[in-house]
């Protein structure tokens, strides 16, 4: 026997783990771009999404994406002799080339 209901909820869930595939996909491409997460804390981020999916892509939006210093709003701030790190925002020596608080690569 022919059912609609059955034939839109397979539709309608179809579409919804389509969906969730591509949310994932945007997260792991969005989360390997930033430049502010170091490569562990991407590999986390990565993980996180992979194992818990959805709920997964919730927790890194609202908190991951977040979590770090806005690089442009830190680099409009800091002055030009190169006193603080532009990806954590703290105060360095302008003789470090690696901060020293978190790791980042300090531009010469």
């Amino acid at each position: 026997m022919f059912s609609w209901f059955g034939l839109f909820g397979t539709a309608f869930m179809s579409a919804l783990g389509l969906f969730g595939l591509i949310i994932v996909i945007w997260a792991i491409i969005d989360i390997v771009k930033q430049e502010r997460f170091t490569d562990i804390e991407k590999l986390i981020w990565v993980l996180i999404v992979i194992f818990f999916n959805i709920i997964g892509v919730i927790v890194y939006y609202f908190a991951g994406r977040t979590k770090a210093i806005d690089l442009e709003k830190v680099r409009s701030e800091i002055s030009s002799d190169g006193q603080y790190c532009p990806y954590c925002g703290k105060r360095i020596d302008k003789s470090f080339t690696y901060c020293p608080h978190c790791g980042g690569r300090i531009k010469k």
